[in-house]
């Protein structure tokens, strides 16, 4: 009960982290000042982005371990980059979501998305995200799952999207990617699930990364516009 209560008042109220929802696992437990210190980062830094967007953006979930995921939600006509330099003080930041929210490619602060380490999942829908943000993003170790659809992401983005070591869904529907970006997709040896419809890729490229990637089945793709596993493999026009 006095669990659920807690959750209750950090999901709600954001305005308290219990100190276990700080311990992350496999590694050294912080002190009672660190933690202090942590929390109190985390939540100023929630309270501001609340005050420059008019909702909530930082909101706080309990993992399957024990310790509080930060899922950052960016809504229709959000400004996003005057925001970024907040996530970096949020806690434990996994996942990261706009969907038809402003956001510039070329614009300040993009570099900061390439800051959060525990990123898990990206996803731009209907953005302004291109090439300099996949170029951001491209060194993160722990991100799986990206959905740029609907963005100005070209085959050089691709290429930079290449080097994630541990991607393993990826949305690219509705982009500028062509032919070129198949050789480099059929490198990335993790991939599990891709969609690439309505974008310049022939349905004979198609068919060469299919060959090279067997293990992408029917159902081993995570459709991040619907926010939910099925269908198939998507390719060509």
């Amino acid at each position: 009960m006095m669990r659920i209560l807690l959750v209750g008042i950090c999901l709600i109220a954001g305005s308290f982290l219990p100190p276990a929802a700080l311990a992350q696992p496999n590694a050294e437990k912080p002190d009672a000042a660190q933690l202090k210190e942590i929390q109190q980062r985390h939540l100023q830094a929630a309270a501001k982005l609340q005050k420059l967007y008019g909702h909530r953006v930082a909101i706080l979930k309990p993992g399957e371990d024990g310790v509080y995921n930060c899922y950052v939600h960016f809504s229709k006509g959000d400004i996003v980059n005057p925001g970024l330099p907040l996530l970096k003080d949020l806690f434990n930041v996994k996942h990261v979501y706009a969907a038809a929210a402003r956001f510039d490619d070329k614009g300040e602060n993009v570099e900061v998305l390439g800051e959060l380490s525990e990123l898990e999942d990206l996803q731009f829908y209907l953005t302004g995200f291109g090439d300099n943000a996949a170029k951001a993003i491209a060194g993160l170790p722990k991100l799986k799952h990206v959905s740029v659809s609907t963005t100005l992401i070209t085959d050089s983005g691709v290429a930079e999207l290449a080097r994630l070591p541990n991607l393993e869904y990826l949305s690219l529907t509705e982009t500028r990617i062509t032919d070129a970006s198949v050789p480099v997709l059929t490198e990335m040896k993790k991939l599990r699930g891709i969609t690439v419809s309505k974008t310049q890729i022939t349905p004979q490229a198609w068919a060469k990364f299919q060959q090279a990637h067997p293990q992408v089945t029917e159902r081993a793709y995570w459709d991040f516009n619907a926010g939910q596993v099925g269908g198939g493999v998507q390719g060509g026009r």
